[in-house]
């Protein structure tokens, strides 16, 4: 039977591709803390706006009010800093069932 202890530890150089894949990780780790860095001072992305229509529909749930009364959302969103267009209804397009995913939000300040 061999034994393991016998055989010399050999020791491994870093090659071309650990280098690629180590820089591919350091690159990806950037752009993504940039990302996170930027994404809260910008207030014109279509995310914060649509966090304001979930927001806006899970505080009418923890209010027992109606989610799909367009006034009482515009009036919400308006409340929260979101200026869409006066014409346009902003709620949550989703069939009731949808809306429990929007009832934690309720209990939460709007963030922007």
């Amino acid at each position: 039977m061999a034994d393991r202890s016998a055989s010399p530890a050999t020791k491994r150089n870093p090659d071309l591709a650990d280098l690629i894949v180590a820089v591919a990780c350091a690159l990806s780790v950037a752009t993504t803390l940039l990302f996170l860095a930027v994404m809260p001072t910008n207030r014109h992305l279509a995310g914060a706006r649509d966090f304001v229509i979930y927001w806006a529909t899970g505080q009418q749930l923890a209010h027992h009010a109606n989610p799909y009364d367009p006034d009482q959302m515009r009036q919400l969103e308006h409340g929260a800093g979101f200026a869409g267009k006066a014409d346009l209804v902003n709620y949550m397009r989703n069939p009731p069932w949808g809306l429990p995913l929007a009832l934690p939000l309720g209990f939460a300040g709007a963030i922007l």
